[in-house]
């Protein structure tokens, strides 16, 4: 279901506009919907473990479909978890 979730966000070509008055921050611009869909998507095919696929697919399940909520949580693991362990890989292997 989580997949369904994520394809379903991949065909989609653009943001829905944004309510200026709602007082939110806006998270949708930082990724497409195609990007956002294909770093969910993706870390449900290659998770570290099976206990991080089942978290994943909980936290795509618990946005019910909301698309800003899905942005977020595409930003958080591509510019957090994913830029993270890039930073931390590319210094580990650094010379000193």
């Amino acid at each position: 279901m989580a997949f369904l979730v994520c394809e379903t966000l991949e065909s989609e070509e653009r943001w829905p506009p944004l309510c200026p008055d709602d007082g939110r921050e806006p998270t949708l611009p930082a990724l497409s919907p195609t990007r956002a869909a294909r770093v969910l998507g993706f870390a449900l095919l290659y998770p570290p473990s099976d206990a991080g696929r089942d978290n994943l697919t909980a936290e795509i399940l618990g946005c019910n479909e909301d698309r800003e909520l899905l942005a977020g949580l595409a930003r958080l693991y591509a510019f957090g978890f994913i830029g993270f362990c890039t930073l931390l890989a590319a210094f580990c292997l650094s010379p000193c």
